[in-house]
């Protein structure tokens, strides 16, 4: 089942967050297009998140974030549509994560400790089991690079949430 361009799948609840240039942002803009991000670095566990999501008819959501000269910010954000990595010779590797349409991130949600790193699985099971509020870490510039695993942050949420309201209303 492809949920990427159901505004009515629900979300992962984690996502994945990355940086990408001022240009690139602008010209997926103006070309109204879906897009795509290629990385020599191999995207093999954000592939597994993207299969396990699809498989559970889950939509898994892509941050990208932009330097905007005094650091970076998150920009907009995307549906994954598809994840792929290939190892082209011992230790060279080609990934592509390809997205839907941008979708703009709001001003108040821009800063990047806006989101969660997603926790470790035995942090994720003391809180099930033990019931236990932690402290999250938050996402910053020096684990961003080549992308970063987050708990999909609220706005998001709430945007598939209207999403799916103005899709009843039609």
């Amino acid at each position: 089942m492809n949920t990427a361009d159901n505004p009515t799948a629900k979300v992962s609840p984690y996502c994945l967050a990355t940086v990408v240039t001022r240009k690139a942002i602008d010209n997926l803009l103006e070309s109204g297009a879906d897009g795509a991000y290629r990385d020599s670095h191999p995207w093999i566990v954000a592939r597994e998140m993207f299969e396990a999501a699809r498989d559970d008819g889950l939509q898994l959501a892509l941050l990208l974030a932009v330097d905007d000269g005094t650091g970076l910010l998150l920009s907009h954000w995307a549906p994954v549509l598809e994840i792929e990595a290939m190892e082209l010779h011992r230790g060279r590797w080609d990934s592509i994560c390809r997205f839907g349409g941008l979708r703009e991130v709001n001003p108040i949600w821009q800063a990047l400790d806006s989101v969660a790193l997603k926790p470790a699985a035995e942090q994720l099971r003391r809180e099930a089991v033990e019931d236990l509020t932690v402290h999250r870490y938050h996402l910053d510039a020096s684990v961003i690079r080549p992308y970063a695993i987050c708990e999909t942050p609220a706005f998001l949420l709430a945007t598939q949430h209207n999403l799916a309201s103005d899709q009843k209303q039609r």
